[in-house]
């Protein structure tokens, strides 16, 4: 099951899968830096926690961590026990991640991954994340990968933007309450992007 953190029964188990699983990657942590180990409850805190457990009492055998940073959804951390790799957990915590950015209005998700985590690299290039770039001095690439649709091309009805949709509704572009049939508006005309708004 996934459920939300509860801090008197995770944060031991989430606390010792990163010293076991993240930090031996990362070229800027070392598993007995006391000072790192103590702040991580306040960096949960600071965000959500999503773990995945056989039942709420249980600990946990996956997790992962996100912070809402304006528009953009940041994926901290994520962890799957060894044991338990291949099962999916790791996807299914990323969508539910995903989902939550999505109901607090995050246009993108950005994640970094270290240099030598070929596998995390594969696993979210497979989820659709792009890297954008390396940062040398932490040994990281970044990635990022859109929430919300693009619109491919836009039209307006009344002074108002909508996006053209694959499934052939007009999308609220980027306020219009509802989706609406392009059907019903045969008369919409492209949007010329130059004109006034």
């Amino acid at each position: 099951m996934i459920r939300a953190r509860n801090s008197r029964i995770d944060d031991k188990e989430m606390v010792r899968l990163i010293q076991t699983e993240l930090i031996p990657m990362s070229h800027t942590a070392r598993p007995l830096d006391a000072h790192m180990i103590s702040e991580l409850p306040r960096r949960f805190r600071r965000g959500v926690t999503y773990v995945v457990s056989e039942s709420r009492q249980s600990k946990p055998v996956a997790f992962v961590h996100l912070e809402k940073w304006g528009s953009e959804l940041l994926i901290d951390m994520l962890v799957t026990h060894p044991q338990y790799r291949g099962m999916h957990y790791g996807s299914a915590l990323m969508a539910k991640a995903e989902s939550y950015g999505r109901s607090q209005q995050c246009l993108s998700a950005r994640l970094y991954v270290d240099d030598i985590n070929d596998r995390g690299l594969r696993f979210y290039t497979k989820l659709g994340y792009l890297t954008t770039g390396y940062i040398a001095g932490l040994r990281c690439y970044e990635l990022i990968k859109p929430l919300v649709p693009r619109p491919q091309q836009l039209f307006r009805y009344e002074g108002t933007a909508l996006s053209r949709r694959s499934d052939g509704f007009a999308a609220p572009f980027p306020h219009l309450p509802s989706a609406v049939s392009l059907m019903e508006f045969d008369f919409l005309r492209p949007w010329d992007s130059n004109e006034d708004s």
